[in-house]
């Protein structure tokens, strides 16, 4: 099941484009470097919030009978289903967006930010929601990450036939 995240309406628009700290660009760092927590914790202190990495504990999404059912016919019909009325999520999703332009602005891909745990709250919140939608299936951990620029358009729910 896809479950997307638009970060966009959490981002403030008028919010300062990242400075990039020359010795963090992931350009210039060896291999071993990247296997160095002192960087992980000087790219979280780049996003300006030292606490956006961070979890919480929110609840689980509990579905009722009928809203399963739903889940897993739009999934049947459509491969993917989308989940109106998600829970308060466990981690910053703001947070999570400015991240995401931290590693932009030091070169590093948006699937960088799964190096933190904030964003693996999110699959762990939504695994009821899938083994409802699936007839029990489990989140197997294959994620994904993309940035959108501010105004760009990203991609619309869709599935991935591989």
């Amino acid at each position: 099941m896809a479950a997307l995240l638009d970060l966009a309406p959490e981002t403030p628009r008028d919010a300062a484009a990242p400075t990039a700290r020359p010795r963090l660009r992931l350009h210039d760092q060896d291999v071993d470097a990247l296997f160095e927590p002192a960087l992980w914790h000087a790219l979280a202190e780049a996003v300006g919030d030292c606490e956006w990495w961070r979890c919480a504990r929110s609840p689980e999404l509990g579905l009722s009978t009928a809203d399963a059912a739903t889940l897993r016919r739009t999934l049947a019909t459509d491969g993917f289903a989308a989940i109106e009325r998600p829970p308060p999520w466990n981690c910053d999703l703001a947070g999570l967006a400015r991240a995401a332009d931290v590693l932009a602005a030091h070169d590093y891909p948006p699937s960088f930010l799964l190096a933190y745990a904030a964003p693996w709250t999110i699959p762990a919140q939504l695994a009821p929601a899938v083994a409802a939608a699936t007839g029990g299936d489990a989140f197997t951990g294959d994620v994904v990450a993309i940035r959108v620029e501010p105004g760009g358009r990203g991609f619309g729910p869709h599935r991935d036939r591989q």
